[in-house]
């Protein structure tokens, strides 16, 4: 006998129907009835009798409800126990990134207070697998069409951004149209994230392909870069911000359907307190540099 047991034997007392019992732990009828078959045999008596309104308990049936509903209640009350003491033990978080650049995205004072443990993935469906597997807290990515068993926490929703040099002729303009960066070349940094490929058939839609001149997996290299060419870069505020704005300038892309939309991923249902804290602290971060 186990506390499975005893809650499955609760649940098919209350509803006092096998059907709908079965229908709330999410098992076959044909299941919870070798379950209970089970359960009987081990406590060697009925512990239900059919009737015309239902499943009666027996009398030893109504004293093992009573005994297991002060069980299941103790059980619960201890796993919320040591739920708490894993949760107050945890001593870090890991976090996985989609791509390298988004290594500047979190603070660096919140990476030393949250202890973070960091790798990157170098992919969108490595992020969510390595959530999804427990291998990682949390994944900073961007918004992912399949979020099953996900749960999804928005950090950043902003228009595509171009970081350039301050004296880069776009520099001076306040909104910039495909057609402005039609013939300007460009670095890259792979691998595609959807984000590229998006802009990329935009582009395409508009009769041309973008001009990528450089490409590096340095970031530093790539922004470096800009200081000495006419090179434009895709980037997000994050990157400026981390750069800062004495030699740089950068400048969104009017373009309604072209916007980044990037946040945390974590598991369904495993957000403890630290996650939350450490995503609103964040999000309290870019609360007045970016468009929540």
């Amino acid at each position: 006998m186990n506390i499975h047991q005893l809650k499955q034997f609760v649940c098919v007392a209350k509803h006092r129907n096998m059907t709908k019992a079965a229908a709330e732990l999410f098992m076959t009828q044909q299941a919870l009835s070798k379950a209970m078959r089970l359960l009987q045999a081990e406590v060697c008596d009925e512990l239900f009798i059919q009737t015309q309104n239902g499943l009666q308990l027996t009398s030893f049936g109504s004293k093992l409800f009573s005994i297991s509903l002060s069980l299941i209640q103790y059980y619960d009350s201890c796993m919320g126990m040591i739920d708490r003491l894993i949760e107050k033990n945890r001593s870090h978080l890991t976090v996985i990134y989609e791509h390298p650049v988004f290594q500047y995205a979190v603070p660096k004072e919140l990476s030393v207070k949250y202890n973070l443990t960091i790798s990157v993935a170098q992919g969108l469906d490595i992020c969510l697998e390595q959530v999804r597997a427990g291998k990682a807290d949390l994944a900073l990515c961007n918004l992912p069409a399949d979020l099953s068993g996900l749960r999804y926490f928005r950090i950043i929703s902003e228009p595509l951004m171009f970081m350039m040099n301050k004296n880069h002729p776009l520099a001076q303009k306040e909104l910039l149209t495909l057609q402005d960066i039609r013939e300007v070349p460009q670095n890259i940094s792979p691998p595609f994230t959807q984000i590229m490929l998006n802009l990329i058939d935009a582009c395409i839609s508009e009769g041309f392909y973008p001009n990528f001149e450089f490409e590096s997996q340095d970031i530093g290299v790539l922004t470096n870069s800009l200081l000495t060419t006419d090179r434009i870069q895709l980037c997000a505020s994050f990157d400026y911000m981390d750069w800062g704005d004495s030699q740089f300038a950068i400048v969104p892309l009017n373009h309604k359907t072209l916007w980044r939309d990037m946040g945390f991923i974590v598991r369904a249902n495993h957000e403890n307190t630290q996650i939350i804290q450490f995503i609103e602290s964040v999000r309290e971060y870019y609360k007045a540099r970016t468009i929540l």
